[in-house]
């Protein structure tokens, strides 16, 4: 029990590391992209942490995979650097039973990932919700003001959309 533990927690915060690491790299990049353009509008430093944590589900789904394998990966090295896995092989532990030690923390996840997921999708069509087209909107409006490009939003409303989608 107490090896199974060490082992997740090597694994869950390796993962979480890699997710935060990765999550920070993609969050100052998309930044460093809009920031100009929220504080043009005269939404103040309080507008660009607003948009940033909206950014945060769609970011973690984004990077949710890859950390999910390089925090597996670097946290089964430092596990072999130590020669806690020798010892375990030694102990008579299988290799898949030292691989299912680290299933939970892969598990949780993915369950964070589908409810990052969920927030910005609505649960009857699976296409973005208003959250997700709120900062399409704003992004793709800032691109065109800044490309002066022409752009056109197109807004459809159907009465008793659920009827139609059943059919």
């Amino acid at each position: 029990m107490m090896l199974q533990l060490y082992v997740l927690k090597t694994v869950a915060t390796r993962i979480l590391g890699a997710a935060l690491i990765l999550m920070s790299v993609l969050q100052i990049l998309d930044l460093l992209d809009v920031t100009s353009d929220i504080l043009d509008r005269g939404l103040g430093m309080a507008g660009v942490a607003y948009y940033a944590a909206l950014r945060l589900p769609r970011l973690f789904e984004q990077v949710a995979p890859i950390a999910v394998l390089a925090g597996g990966l670097f946290a089964f090295s430092q596990l072999a650097r130590e020669s806690a896995v020798v010892a375990m092989r030694a102990s008579g532990i299988s290799g898949y039973r030292i691989v299912a030690m680290a299933v939970p923390a892969v598990v949780a996840v993915m369950l964070v990932d589908a409810l990052c997921d969920l927030s910005s999708r609505d649960a009857l069509t699976g296409l973005a919700n208003r959250r997700q087209f709120d900062l399409a909107l704003e992004r793709e409006t800032d691109r065109v003001a800044r490309s002066g490009e022409a752009a056109l939003v197109l807004l459809l409303d159907i009465d008793h959309f659920k009827r139609v989608n059943d059919t």
